[in-house]
């Protein structure tokens, strides 16, 4: 069985580290044994949870000093990797460097975010890329705003792989779902539910939400649900404070189930300044919730899945705007806006898509789909 390594910093529940709990024993079934490497402060909450999937982890914490670096080429050539798989901004390119001195043949990196570095900082890290790319590490790219980006900014290039949800969980409600869900959390049956789901940092822009309540039209009766925590979470509940919405507004943190978070709501609010690629966003639309978008980088890919997604400027009057658009649509139109588009995710970022993806265009494996492997399956669950 080959041996691979996934680079990360603190692990959390989202992103790469969801993706590889959900693909652990998928990988397997391809012959891969994944380990996962840790380097921030501490090993981070979803350690725990990946160990439980069946990966290894090791936890080397980051530091700008000679021992961390022999630290991580002592861990690579203890591990006998045949793939480095980087999935870090940070100190990428000294990973990459040391990886193949360790006698790695095959070092790859997901470029995650669009980053946008300026002055000295994007000069260096053009330049890092093509020595990346000159010792033969090949990058992919999560959706095309970050190849365009990677492109225009620091002429880097490489294959689009696809990310995933889980695909067995999100999926549309049946009506007694819906009703469970909403008694689960408290809501009464005139309130108009807002979700989002998401860490607290500021590039999340929750704030323009939380702004946005007060001017939504009046006699309208809301809840807003606000699922993530880190960040600014304690400024984020003064803010609501001080505009007189505390009460609307449930802060819930971190929901080990967030699909009841969206069968239980309205409408999904993602209201980002930029995104790599917003699995967040997908999983909503899976799970058959109206979804308002802001129209950045990341989020503006899923305008090729058709209508059906509200896209709005990231401002607190365009996401009042928004909310009520969705509000004034009847129960049957919400459910013609979603349930051909829940479909369409559901096929192309399943998780036998991503691994498919990844398999072919950064590992350079045998296309699964021709060993055996299980095709991508659309569980889709319709409102009955």
């Amino acid at each position: 069985m080959k041996r691979v390594l996934h680079v990360l910093g603190e692990l959390r529940p989202s992103g790469a580290e969801a993706m590889m709990r959900l693909s652990a024993q998928r990988w397997r079934e391809l012959g891969l044994q994944c380990d996962i490497l840790s380097t921030g402060a501490t090993p981070g909450t979803f350690a725990a949870a990946l160990e439980e999937a069946g990966c290894r982890v090791v936890h080397l914490p980051f530091a700008k000093r000679y021992g961390f670096l022999k630290g991580f080429y002592s861990t690579v050539q203890r591990g006998r990797y045949d793939i480095i798989h980087l999935h870090t901004e940070r100190a990428n390119f000294l990973y990459a460097v040391i990886a193949r001195c360790a006698g790695v043949n095959r070092v790859v990196s997901t470029v995650h975010g669009v980053f946008q570095f300026h002055g000295w900082l994007r000069i260096e890290r053009c330049l890092q890329r093509l020595v990346m790319r000159r010792i033969g590490v090949r990058f992919g790219m999560i959706s095309p705003s970050v190849a365009t980006n990677e492109w225009e900014h620091f002429r880097n290039h490489g294959p689009r792989i696809v990310n995933w949800f889980d695909d067995s969980q999100f999926g549309p409600p049946t009506i007694e779902q819906r009703n469970l869900a909403r008694l689960q959390f408290g809501l009464r049956p005139e309130e108009f539910v807002i979700v989002s789901i998401g860490n607290c940092e500021r590039v999340k822009n929750h704030a323009a939400i939380i702004q946005a309540l007060p001017l939504l039209e009046p006699g309208v009766s809301y809840k807003y649900l606000h699922v993530g925590f880190s960040g600014d979470t304690e400024g984020e509940e003064q803010l609501a404070s001080q505009l007189g919405v505390r009460n609307s507004v449930r802060f819930l943190g971190h929901v080990s189930a967030p699909v009841r978070c969206l069968w239980a709501s309205d409408v999904f609010v993602m209201p980002s300044l930029r995104e790599g690629f917003g699995i967040a966003a997908v999983e909503a639309v899976a799970a058959g919730c109206p979804t308002v978008l802001a129209d950045v980088p990341g989020l503006c890919d899923l305008k090729v899945l058709g209508d059906g997604i509200f896209y709005t400027e990231p401002s607190p009057t365009h996401i009042a705007a928004a909310i009520m658009q969705v509000h004034r649509l009847s129960p049957g139109e919400r459910c013609r806006h979603t349930r051909h588009l829940s479909e369409v995710v559901h096929r192309q970022f399943c998780i036998n898509a991503g691994v498919r993806s990844v398999a072919l265009h950064l590992y350079q494996l045998p296309d699964p789909a021709q060993t055996g492997a299980p095709e991508a399956e659309c569980r889709v669950r319709g409102i009955s």
